[in-house]
């Protein structure tokens, strides 16, 4: 089963809100970041260039332009809308291009996977292509759906956040607790915390699908942690190195939405930690970690109520020595 997990990893990409894919591998997963980057920079780009027309613009467009700007600024924010403003016509036929251009892109990596996995069948065990065929499937459907988006123009769909499931077994201490669909409810301060069973040796990486009920989110291996939503400071993010407990802080960068899934990967590597969060790095920062093996905990803070979805370990290759 591990052969056809890694099989599937060239192929698992997509998941539109309106349907019901799962893609699971890393390398799909990287691939719906590409996807989502490249629609995230072409509404960056669109606010920038609608700001530049708003100087420009006459007192009646810089209006319209003024109040689109503000719409944009909601959260979760709404999609661009083509404005009548005359300055408003290039920026939304620009944001229009570089949106179609990503769905083109995605289309033909959607085939490449499909292709590849056809391939790959032909040396697979009867379970393995069982599951290769039902991936393919998968594929051909987001690939129908991408296509009628390029058609129509419209639903510009964002990928839906995959489920996990953990590989690795978790040991509940304190106030952690097993709770209803394979998740991990921990409430509490310090000693409340979830464990992997086993320790883990550097390099690896870690995928952490949890969210936290109001404040603190905490992620512990070695002598450090990392905190999200601090109690005093929400929008810091906190972190005391792995290999010495030596305390970072970054402003801006330690938010995550109460109540909402959050996908964190920590990257653990002989040198540094990488951070990222829904797959948009956070920071990284130089840690020699070479030879460090700990458990990998997760918790709560300051009463604050961690659900965990799924714990997913992945070893790593050692990079070679520098000459």
């Amino acid at each position: 089963m591990k052969r056809a997990a890694g099989l599937l990893g060239i192929a698992c990409l997509c998941v539109g809100l309106c349907l019901a894919a799962e893609f699971q591998s890393d390398e799909g997963k990287r691939l719906v970041a590409t996807y989502t980057t490249a629609l995230d920079a072409a509404r960056t780009q669109y606010v920038a260039a609608l700001t530049q027309a708003q100087a420009d613009a006459s007192a009646k467009d810089a209006a319209a332009l003024t109040a689109e700007l503000k719409r944009l600024q909601a959260e979760p924010p709404p999609e661009p809308r083509e404005l009548k403003a005359d300055a408003a016509q290039k920026p939304f036929a620009d944001y229009e291009a570089a949106v179609k251009a990503a769905r083109t892109r995605f289309v033909q990596d959607l085939l490449a996977a499909q292709r590849s996995l056809q391939i790959k069948r032909g040396d697979a065990s009867d379970a393995e292509k069982a599951a290769m065929l039902e991936e393919m499937n998968r594929l051909a459907d987001e690939e129908k759906a991408m296509r009628e988006e390029i058609r129509t123009g419209k639903a510009r769909r964002k990928p839906a956040t995959p489920p996990e499931k953990s590989n690795v077994k978790l040991e509940c201490r304190g106030t952690a607790k097993a709770a209803a669909g394979d998740t991990y409810v921990i409430s509490g301060d310090e000693a409340d915390r979830l464990w992997t069973a086993e320790p883990v040796a550097v390099p690896f990486k870690a995928r952490i699908v949890a969210k936290t009920d109001s404040s603190n989110l905490r992620v512990f291996y070695g002598k450090g942690s990392i905190t999200f939503n601090g109690a005093d400071t929400a929008d810091e993010l906190r972190t005391e190195s792995f290999s010495a407990g030596q305390v970072l802080t970054y402003p801006g960068l330690g938010k995550v939405a109460p109540n909402e899934w959050a996908v964190i990967d920590v990257i653990v590597s002989d040198a540094d930690t990488e951070v990222l969060v829904n797959g948009k790095r956070r920071f990284r920062v130089t840690d020699a970690c070479h030879g460090l093996k700990a458990k990998l905990g997760i918790g709560p803070g300051h009463d604050s109520v961690v659900t965990v979805k799924a714990v997913v370990v992945t070893p790593l290759k050692a990079e070679p020595a520098a000459k």
